[in-house]
């Protein structure tokens, strides 16, 4: 048969080739794969990159999951994922357009102090921000251009303990990475800083302190800053309108952060940097997620974090 196709026998007609898709083409391609997460990718020093973890919700139950990345399965409000790693080491073109397509489309999220990674006690506070430099410096050099998005989770925040003065430099450290390795042009920042349910000055003047740094960074195209933790009634008196003031301190008095998107962006599938075995809150303290297995509606936030 290949003789009369061709004019060749199989021995001549050498090893087979595919389609050399256009850069531009594959890329389009790939952007649908997993390559791109269905929500922040929550990063902290031990582990890196959060575990897979099953969202519970691909399937009605979970003695039957048909979780998609463990079956020939698919469920369009499944949010499972697992990093793709088949799909960089495909070929060196692959690779090249895979980077590019992960660390560009997704947001990652840099938590500070979480309860799986680093060993919180008030006699000997870890510097958060010197977690976010070893995240930068961990990062392929190819790949740091191609940053579009970081939250940085200034979780369990205690001012006068963990933002000392040597935090303060470790912060500026990364900030200098961000200037000099990133294209700050197309470059979104998001800040989610716990704070008391009535924060007192101190620990006011260390969000101030966080956001201050960030003036010599240079024009970012977006910056979100989020206070998490705060009672609703402060936090529509006056939280949110100190959020305001932070980001136009960077900005400018012309920003306007919501119109910018600081409430359509994903959200991280974590429970305050813990899990993602628990309700989901966006910023706004809005309930996005609240699987059956962990209780009902009348769910007692404040409980779940003394149990914890």
């Amino acid at each position: 048969m290949s003789l009369q196709l061709t004019g060749k026998t199989p021995q001549n007609l050498g090893h087979p080739t595919t389609p050399h898709l256009p850069d531009e083409v594959l890329e389009h391609i790939l952007s649908f794969t997993e390559l791109v997460a269905p929500f922040q990718l929550e990063w902290c020093p031990v582990r890196g990159l959060s575990p897979f973890d099953c969202c519970k919700t691909c399937t009605d139950s979970l003695l039957g999951c048909c979780c998609s990345f463990y079956h020939a399965a698919y469920a369009t409000g499944c949010t499972c994922w697992r990093l793709p790693l088949p799909l960089f080491l495909v070929s060196k073109r692959m690779h090249r357009i895979a980077t590019s397509i992960f660390y560009s489309k997704n947001t990652f999220f840099i938590a500070t102090i979480h309860r799986n990674c680093v060993m919180w006690s008030p006699e000997k506070p870890l510097s958060a921000p010197t977690i976010t430099t070893q995240f930068f410096n961990r990062l392929p050099s190819n790949a740091l251009p191609h940053l579009r998005s970081i939250t940085v989770g200034f979780l369990d925040f205690w001012p006068q303990s963990a933002f000392t003065h040597l935090a303060i430099t470790d912060w500026r450290q990364g900030i200098d990475i961000m200037a000099k390795s990133l294209d700050l042009s197309k470059f979104t920042l998001s800040l989610q800083i716990d704070v008391p349910r009535y924060p007192e000055d101190e620990c006011l003047q260390a969000c101030r302190s966080i956001v201050h740094s960030l003036i010599h960074l240079g024009r970012i195209k977006r910056l979100f800053v989020y206070l998490s933790g705060q009672s609703s009634r402060y936090y529509k008196t006056k939280g949110k309108q100190f959020e305001t003031i932070l980001e136009k301190t960077v900005l400018g008095d012309d920003y306007d952060a919501v119109l910018h998107g600081k409430y359509d962006v994903n959200f991280p599938l974590w429970y305050d940097g813990y899990s993602r075995e628990g309700p989901i809150f966006q910023a706004d303290g809005r309930k996005v997620w609240d699987p059956k297995e962990h209780g009902n509606s009348d769910y007692d936030y404040e409980d779940y974090l003394n149990f914890m």
